[in-house]
């Protein structure tokens, strides 16, 4: 396990997560669980705001290496609606889609709606470890199996 932790890092150190989750305590886990494997992590509650915060990064020549956002945001853009706005700001970026909804056809086939992998909720940490290595290397390999 800590072999997989140590391949994911970025160019410049330890991989930086963007977060986006409309709840405060899954924003908190995902976050505490990130920088537990060493992960540099920031959240957001909404899609204009991970917007907003992801194209700062990359102005200031700070960017995120991976986005994880929630399918479904209460108030605000989810996912499908911020992946296609975020792929205009850079059509390169790594967005993992998560949810508790495992069965939406974007969950199923997350390549098929621009997301690298997904990530059904609740998950463990090498689950989320999983993932990561997964969305960081970019390969065109299957998504990994839960």
């Amino acid at each position: 396990m800590k072999e997989m932790f140590n391949s994911l890092k970025s160019s410049s150190g330890a991989a930086k997560i963007l977060v986006m989750d409309d709840d405060e305590a899954v924003r908190d886990n995902f976050c505490y669980m990130l920088e537990k494997i060493k992960f540099s992590a920031q959240s957001v509650r909404d899609g204009n705001e991970a917007i907003r915060v992801y194209d700062e990064a990359r102005r200031d020549k700070r960017p995120f290496d991976i986005v994880i956002m929630d399918l479904r945001i209460k108030c605000g853009a989810g996912a499908l609606e911020t992946i296609s706005k975020l792929s205009v700001i850079d059509p390169e970026a790594k967005i993992i889609l998560s949810s508790v909804f495992c069965d939406h056809p974007a969950m199923v086939n997350p390549r098929g709606y621009g997301f690298k992998a997904s990530l059904p909720k609740p998950y463990t940490i090498e689950e989320l470890s999983r993932v990561l290595e997964c969305a960081m290397s970019d390969s065109k390999k299957r998504e990994p199996q839960f």
